[in-house]
């Protein structure tokens, strides 16, 4: 069995049952937090640059920078999880014990080839449309995933597993592409 561990991981708990209140008026519930992610998202998409710049020109990525597009990172991927119904705790929580997403600081000597930046845009272009094409499925039972958390107070488990999967496969895109993290091609895998 292999042992190797992409340096992207997103886990989500599966609850039994879920708030069905709280899915009701999830949309207006996740507007604070969408509004939040959405100007530190566009802040990021600057510190995304910079990193590259900094990876390209001076071969390492800082830890300050990392820590910066790694906070956008992980309230980003609350978010989406918590509009997704996948988790119940609001995604500004400091504390959350539902979801974990890890991105692993990249060694300045062995993890980041210096030109790397300059082509991962059209490396990632296969893994773009196949995610788009996953995205695009997960808004087609989106809806039934809703009506069954609404009604029946839990997301069913293969429906949950999609979810958490094409989520997975997005968060490893990111490390990828947008953070820069990474030089690990990302698998092409729903599972952790």
């Amino acid at each position: 069995m292999d042992d190797f561990q992409y340096p992207a991981r997103l886990e989500i708990h599966y609850r039994e049952k879920q708030s069905r209140i709280s899915a009701f008026f999830r949309l207006i519930l996740a507007l604070p937090a969408l509004l939040i992610a959405s100007l530190l998202g566009a802040l990021t998409s600057i510190t995304h640059l910079l990193a590259g710049v900094w990876i390209v020109i001076l071969g390492f990525y800082p830890k300050w920078l990392f820590d910066i597009n790694l906070l956008s990172c992980r309230l980003q991927f609350k978010t989406i999880a918590y509009l997704y119904l996948l988790i119940d705790e609001y995604p500004l929580s400091d504390h959350n014990d539902e979801i974990s997403i890890e991105v692993d600081f990249p060694d300045p000597d062995t993890d980041l080839a210096r030109l790397m930046p300059l082509v991962k845009w059209i490396l990632v272009i296969p893994h773009l449309l196949v995610a788009s094409l996953l995205y695009g499925l997960y808004w087609c039972i989106a809806p039934i995933a809703w009506l069954l958390v609404l009604f029946l107070g839990n997301y069913p488990r293969a429906l949950f597993d999609f979810s958490t999967g094409v989520l997975r496969w997005l968060l490893r895109i990111h490390a990828y592409a947008s953070m820069l993290a990474t030089d690990v091609y990302p698998p092409f895998a729903l599972r952790p």
